[in-house]
């Protein structure tokens, strides 16, 4: 059998030492990085932001290496140091709260008459904070009318002429008249719906006019009248009667001058149709043909009005002159 080798006992030894020695600097080593670790730095909790009733503190929270927060790290650094810490709290102010109704002006009333309605706005005000709260932390008991009534009284029908703007002049140039008119209509009012006018005329010692005279700024050139020959003396009736026309224009003394309108006074313009004789009867035609001068049909007699016609349409004649170059 052999005997204990004293090296191996003291190598033992040895070993043991060393690995005491190791477990101790490991341990002050996993101290020293523990003491560097992050950790949540939370300030002082601030005042109640409200100055009665309920409110709200809040403080400042963060994630931190020490010493002192020296350097400020995301929060999720400190995930594992567990939840962040709340950073507001609801706080109870010292001074009780003062709720009151407060009212705004009223509006109008939406009738004139035979009763409206008219509104105004209510809220509920604190008057410690001069805030708008909800309705809720005011006396329902006491709140005050939001609508009320108006305007009671029967309404009375009454009618009002309405005219619109005058219109254009009718005159063409300075030396003319002319006239303008307006529309004219009657309103029945509270209604303000347009009715008969003989509503308003009913009711009114005076109708305004609807038609005025009026001047035009367009200058006239001053013409004369040029008569031409009489024409060929035409029978109207069986008694030796006629009628003879001849044309009448309004000429222009100064035909080279500008662009204005030409006028003759239709007072001074001279004849364009004359009666005549032509010396026949029916009586010197025993047979007379239908379609004869002499003809005393109705269609014949006739004609001489489209001839009163055309006089009529040559008294005043009117025309543009043409700028000759």
């Amino acid at each position: 059998m052999k005997s204990p080798n004293p090296l191996s006992s003291h190598h033992r030894t040895r070993a043991l030492a060393a690995l005491a020695g190791l477990f101790i600097f490991t341990a002050g080593f996993v101290s020293l990085a523990r003491a560097q670790d992050e950790y949540w730095f939370t300030g002082a909790w601030s005042a109640c932001d409200n100055t009665c009733g309920e409110g709200l503190q809040i403080r400042e929270v963060y994630c931190c290496l020490p010493p002192s927060c020296a350097s400020i790290v995301p929060d999720a650094q400190c995930a594992a140091l567990g939840p962040r810490p709340t950073d507001t709290q609801a706080c109870t102010a010292t001074e009780s709260c003062d709720y009151t109704w407060q009212t705004g002006p009223w509006g109008e009333c939406s009738a004139e008459c035979d009763g409206g309605l008219m509104t105004r706005t209510v809220t509920c005000f604190e008057t410690v904070n001069a805030t708008v709260v909800a309705e809720e932390l005011c006396d329902a008991g006491t709140r005050p009318d939001g609508e009320q009534t108006c305007n009671e009284d029967p309404c009375i029908s009454y009618f009002s002429f309405e005219f619109g703007e005058w219109g254009e002049c009718s005159a063409l140039c300075v030396d003319l008249p002319g006239t303008q008119t307006r529309d004219l209509s009657c309103v029945e009012y509270p209604s303000g719906e347009y009715v008969d006018i003989d509503c308003c005329v009913n009711t009114h010692s005076e109708v305004p006019e609807t038609t005025q005279s009026c001047e035009s700024e367009i200058p006239c050139e001053q013409g004369y009248w040029e008569a031409g020959p009489w024409g060929e003396c035409h029978p109207v009736d069986c008694n030796g009667q006629g009628l003879r026309t001849r044309e009448v224009t309004c000429v222009d003394p100064n035909p080279e001058d500008g662009d204005e309108l030409l006028y003759c006074d239709p007072q001074t313009a001279p004849s364009v149709q004359e009666s005549c004789y032509t010396g026949q009867t029916c009586d010197d035609h025993p047979d007379p043909d239908p379609a004869s001068d002499c003809t005393c049909s109705a269609s014949h007699r006739g004609a001489p009005s489209s001839m009163l016609w055309l006089a009529a349409g040559l008294l005043l004649l009117f025309r543009r002159r043409s700028r000759r170059k």
